[in-house]
């Protein structure tokens, strides 16, 4: 079969095809050299499936374009979620950094702790000996806030050693930071003292910290200075020193003009 002759066949039978998918009884010209062509009803068959086959690509390319559409937005979603989870990765993976480092931290400090706690019960030994002389020391008007710490202080260290160390600890600094507040003050109060061999009545006192104190009597005939020792304070009469104790309790009282007032002072009382 030449060409040519391929060519007009091919047109005819697309013309078949196109007539039949319109319903039309096509005319063509057979001639005689010609193979014989297939009847309308094969043609109709033929075209019907060439149809259905055309329809089912449409269809698949339409299923397709929509399922490769949800495909892709599946893929978009799952690379969001797939960078949100990497970020939280990324988070929870610094945050464990850190978490270590402080947990490293806190042991350290933990450690620390422990070793300067098991050296804690020699040195709150001494401390509470030194307390237990504090607690002689400390003027009786001036300890009231003090006592029920210092009864807490046992008597011997073995018997303190079966308290609890951080409460032993915390006792003690408080009684020391209550002691360096009296240090720092001066005290005017009431107290009873001791005037003479048998007699006491209640008197002025101005306590300088602990260190030194001086008293007067409210008719001003007697005055005394007195110094704190291990067993309790030592007073010392000097009634000439009346006039100048009263004028210094009244200026710290703020009962008289500020000024200066000279009272005896020692460094050691051996001199």
């Amino acid at each position: 079969m030449t060409r040519t002759r391929y060519e007009r066949l091919v047109l005819k039978f697309r013309t078949l095809i196109f007539c039949a998918s319109l319903g039309l009884t096509p005319i063509v010209d057979v001639r005689a050299d010609e193979p014989a062509l297939p009847s309308v009803a094969t043609l109709e068959a033929l075209v019907s499936e060439y149809v259905q086959i055309r329809s089912a690509q449409a269809r698949e390319k339409r299923e397709w374009a929509e399922q490769e559409k949800q495909w892709r937005s599946e893929t978009e979603l799952l690379e969001t979620e797939k960078t949100q989870l990497q970020e939280e990765l990324d988070r929870l993976s610094e945050q464990e950094t850190r978490l270590n480092k402080e947990q490293a931290e806190q042991q350290a400090r933990q450690s620390m702790l422990d070793t300067a706690i098991e050296a804690l019960p020699p040195l709150l030994d001494q401390a509470e000996a030194r307390l237990r002389q504090w607690r002689r020391r400390i003027p009786p008007p001036l300890s009231e806030q003090m006592d029920q710490a210092f009864r807490e202080i046992p008597a011997e260290p073995p018997a303190a050693r079966r308290e609890d160390t951080l409460r032993r600890l915390q006792r003690v600094v408080a009684l020391y930071a209550q002691i360096e507040q009296l240090q720092a003050r001066i005290h005017a109060v009431k107290e009873r003292l001791p005037v003479d061999a048998t007699a006491r009545r209640e008197v002025d006192v101005l306590y300088l910290g602990l260190a030194r104190a001086f008293a007067v009597s409210t008719d001003n005939q007697w005055a005394a200075t007195g110094y704190p020792t291990d067993s309790g304070w030592i007073w010392e009469s000097d009634p000439k020193l009346a006039e100048s104790v009263r004028r210094a309790i009244e200026v710290h009282n703020r009962q008289a003009e500020a000024q200066f007032v000279t009272l005896p002072m020692r460094l050691s009382h051996n001199e």
